[in-house]
């Protein structure tokens, strides 16, 4: 599956590898939602967490994404700007999305656009800033 999607996406793979059941990417933004199409086609049926983590120098996005029929996930990191970062929202392909990336907005500022609900949903809709960012 590596291959095929770096035939798909020349440009925005930018790590992979294969370990256990997992299929580990690292891709830029940009071709997101292209990528997460390709997984939801390939069978990737449930989103089963998505989160970010800032390590003080690099903000990432990260989708575990399930087969459910092949037991196996995708995980895929996507680095984003530590200030002002921007995604698409990949919860017109699942659902369950919905939830998780309320979750990262809130706790570090990363706007989903076309999210259907995106507001707060942790912390008090006056609290200012994002308290998982590293500042």
């Amino acid at each position: 599956m590596i291959d095929q999607l770096k035939q798909l996406f020349p440009q925005g793979i930018i790590e992979s590898a294969e370990k256990e059941n997992e299929l580990l990417l690292t891709a830029e933004a940009s071709i997101l939602m292209g990528l997460c199409r390709q997984l939801k086609e390939a069978g990737f049926d449930y989103p089963a967490d998505i989160t970010a983590y800032d390590d003080g120098k690099t903000l990432r996005v990260i989708y575990r994404i399930y087969s459910m029929s092949n037991n196996n996930y995708v995980v895929l990191s996507v680095p984003v700007a530590r200030k002002g970062a921007r995604l698409p929202s990949v919860s017109s392909l699942w659902k369950g999305a919905e939830w998780f990336e309320r979750e990262i907005f809130d706790l570090f500022g990363v706007v989903f656009d076309k999210h259907p609900d995106l507001r707060r949903i942790l912390l008090p809709v006056d609290w200012e800033g994002h308290p998982l960012l590293k500042e």
